[in-house]
């Protein structure tokens, strides 16, 4: 107590000076001090005189000077927020106000206890009707106190709870991303639930009690309610300095978490008891010259805390500064955490850091957005770009098994995402409930399954009558669709829609799968007759057929736009792009029937970051967000790229960056040549005569732009003479077109 007062006056002459507070309003709770001081001194004697008027006296005094304390105290918090407080002196009686203030504060408590034994007392003395209220009052804090008691140990019950499942997620279910995440949410909040609804408690039962013979009983629950925000404090900082834990070093994991525990301690300690003195201070005086020097003096002690704790922690603080890569911050960081400018730059050094993790962090949250994932997919390219230290994938020394695997097996599962789940639901529908117009046509980018699709559907419902015909000859006129259709449902040499009307009505249930349907069309005059044809079949009114047919995205694209004709089936529906999450499912499913083990070691070290911001598990996600983002969620092309980042070591598959075929070569090219790829872009496959058709150049022009495409490996000669995109480098042909408006923007 002496050191405290001895503080405060030396401190004060820096603090306050000149406060001009009215000299009457001074005069009148100074004597009220005094007052209530003597009374309390005598009270201390005379214990036996404890129920004589005096008691009273002393309790009214000080319900007089409290109200005083306020008035006195919004004079100085208004002088002090005015500036009108000088900081360079100080007048003769402050001095005296201020050990007055901090005498008071016990005769407070005092008076209240006294008061309460009055009023206990009172009550005996009215007979029946007082000990009625008393005992009444009594039962109402009991049961307060054993339902608190009773939440208390129900939430304690919760927490364990929750904790088991979180330690069962961890155990069973590691690999489950989607469970992973709960179990990390769990593990955040589980250790303030207790608290929380503690502290929620409190503040009701401080309501109750108030409204009870023991309301000045209210005032104590805050006391309560600073220890529990004191464990609140506690936690919240150990998850702050847990940031900052080195978790790859073992020896010292131990080590770091204990510091961080004392760390968090000491700091919550000294917030609390801040806290705590001036809430004492101000339940009896108000917010007067001692509250006001109290909390500028401890606000100091506070900062030299914080700057203590920070330095402890400069070695944590410079690498975790390091982790982050960004050179002007690292350089400065060496300088300044190192040596004597540590003691004053590692507080700083530690807010900067702390607040590029929760951006970090906020980032990554963000990545849930396919904008912001591309960027950081983007970013980890570039941040991995030119790193001699990356090896090139080898994909000529993996095993023949391996490749196939994802060249030709065909294991598949299909996302939540996935338009199968809802074109199953739609023939369900139609089996159940019939309707004139049954069709459905939906359409996506080369690679993106469509075919994979069709294939289950036709396979799932082999009950009904399938007839699955993949469009791999192009029709151009109205006579080959009759022809062609006509084969199927053993129509003879139809030259219209009649015979199919007739022949639907009388057919059983039968669904009509077609692949590759924009093989119907060549965009030229004339060119769009077969479509619209095939048009007429697919809305002829009946129950029994139901039209299931697949397009490219960029012809279907091109139809709409050209003959506005999209509305003649009764559903149309776009296969969404893949998930980064979905594609790396999709290859370690592949993956797991091999023979090989997987390391992202190449990639982690590429990193050069000495931190456990970049754990193999974190690079793992970041390599497979960029495959997503290379392949544009595209499966074909990111199970292609896959075997371009890998390089075999034994029985174990380095990873390195993905093959991103650049079409740089493109640039060189001629307009007509890119007329040539737009072409093959809108039908995705044609012959040189067809190209010759649609394209209006020259014969030579046209063989020569296939020749440089073959050559050049951006073009793939399939069956029937076609010349196709080559699928890897389908996304960089395409966007490069965009740019130069050859193609539609999708």
């Amino acid at each position: 107590m002496k050191l405290f007062l001895f503080t405060l006056v030396c401190a004060a002459p820096f603090l306050f000076a000149n406060a001009d507070v009215q000299q009457s309003l001074n005069d009148q709770w100074r004597n009220k001090v005094d007052t209530a001081l003597e009374l309390f001194k005598e009270k201390k004697i005379n214990y036996d005189q404890i129920y004589n008027s005096n008691s009273d006296e002393l309790t009214q005094n000080l319900s007089e000077l409290l109200n005083i304390s306020e008035e006195r105290s919004s004079q100085i918090q208004t002088q002090y927020k005015n500036g009108e407080l000088n900081l360079h002196s100080l007048e003769s009686n402050r001095i005296e106000d201020i050990k007055r203030e901090l005498k008071i504060i016990p005769v407070k408590w005092f008076a209240l206890a006294q008061s309460k034994l009055l009023k206990i007392t009172s009550y005996f003395n009215q007979g029946f009707s007082g000990l009625k209220f008393l005992i009444w009052d009594s039962f109402i804090l009991i049961c307060l106190f054993f339902t608190m008691l009773i939440i208390w140990k129900g939430i304690k019950n919760i927490s364990q709870k929750l904790e088991e499942i979180k330690n069962d997620i961890t155990r069973n279910h590691y690999r489950n991303n989607e469970k992973l995440r709960y179990a990390k949410i769990i593990k955040s909040i589980n250790p303030y639930i207790p608290w929380l609804v503690s502290y929620i408690g409190l503040s009701f039962a401080s309501n109750l009690v108030r409204s009870s013979s023991f309301s000045d009983f209210g005032k104590v629950i805050p006391f309560a309610q600073l220890f529990i925000l004191y464990q609140i404090y506690k936690r919240i900082f150990i998850n702050v300095f847990e940031y900052f834990i080195h978790s790859k070093n073992e020896l010292t994991v131990g080590k770091q978490k204990t510091k961080a525990i004392n760390s968090s301690a000491k700091l919550a300690r000294t917030i609390t008891f801040y806290s705590f003195v001036l809430y004492s201070i101000n339940s009896v005086i108000s917010k007067g010259i001692s509250y006001l020097l109290f909390a500028e003096v401890f606000k100091i002690f506070i900062l030299f805390i914080i700057c203590l704790i920070a330095y402890r922690w400069r070695e944590e603080v410079l690498r975790k500064t390091n982790s982050f890569q960004i050179p002007s911050l690292t350089s400065v960081a060496q300088k300044l955490l190192t040596g004597l400018p540590s003691v004053l730059f590692s507080a700083p050094f530690f807010i900067i850091t702390f607040v590029l993790i929760l951006a970090n962090n906020a980032f990554n949250w963000l990545c849930r957005f396919e904008f912001i994932k591309k960027i950081n997919a983007q970013l980890f390219k570039k941040r991995l770009s030119g790193n001699e230290e990356l090896e090139e994938g080898e994909t000529s020394k993996i095993s023949t098994e391996y490749k196939d695997l994802f060249l030709k097996d065909e294991t598949f599962f299909f996302p939540r995402s996935s338009l199968y789940h809802r074109i199953c639901n739609e023939i369900n529908e139609w089996i159940e409930d019939p309707s004139e117009e049954n069709s459905i046509a939906f359409y996506g980018e080369k690679g993106i399954g469509k075919t994979t699709i069709l294939n289950k559907i036709e396979s799932d419902f082999q009950n009904l009558k399938t007839i699955r015909l993949d469009m791999t000859k192009r029709l151009t006129t109205s006579s080959d669709v009759f022809k062609f259709f006509g084969e199927q449902f053993g129509i003879e040499q139809a030259e219209s829609a009649v015979p199919f009307i007739n022949k639907f009505k009388k057919t059983e249930k039968t669904i009509i799968i077609l692949d590759e349907t924009h093989n119907m069309f060549l965009s030229k005059i004339g060119g769009f007759n077969a479509y619209k044809t095939f048009l007429e079949l697919v809305n002829i009114q009946s129950d029994n057929i139901f039209w299931l047919a697949s397009f490219n995205l960029h012809a279907w694209n091109f139809l709409t736009a050209i003959t506005g004709q999209s509305n003649y089936f009764r559903l149309t529906l776009k296969v969404p792009h893949w998930t980064d999450k979905d594609i790396k499912k999709l290859i370690m499913m592949r993956h797991d029937k091999g023979e090989y083990k997987l390391s992202f070691s190449n990639l982690l070290q590429a990193t050069r970051v000495n931190d456990d911001i970049d754990t193999e598990e974190y690079i793992e996600d970041q390599f497979f967000r960029l495959l997503w983002e290379q392949s544009n969620g595209i499966p074909k092309i990111a199970l292609s790229q896959w075997l371009t980042s890998l390089s075999p070591r034994y029985k174990t598959l380095k990873v390195g960056l993905p093959q991103d075929d650049e079409v740089n070569i493109l640039k060189k090219q001629s307009d007509n040549t890119l007329f040539v790829f737009a072409a093959l872009i809108k039908h995705e496959n044609l012959t040189a005569k067809e190209l010759i058709q649609v394209t209006s150049i020259g014969e030579g022009i046209v063989r020569n732009s296939l020749k440089f495409g073959l050559e050049s490996k951006l073009l793939r000669k399939i069956a029937g003479g076609k010349y196709t995109i080559a699928y890897e480098f389908q996304i960089n042909i395409i966007n490069y077109l965009k740019k130069k408006n050859f193609v539609y923007a999708t």
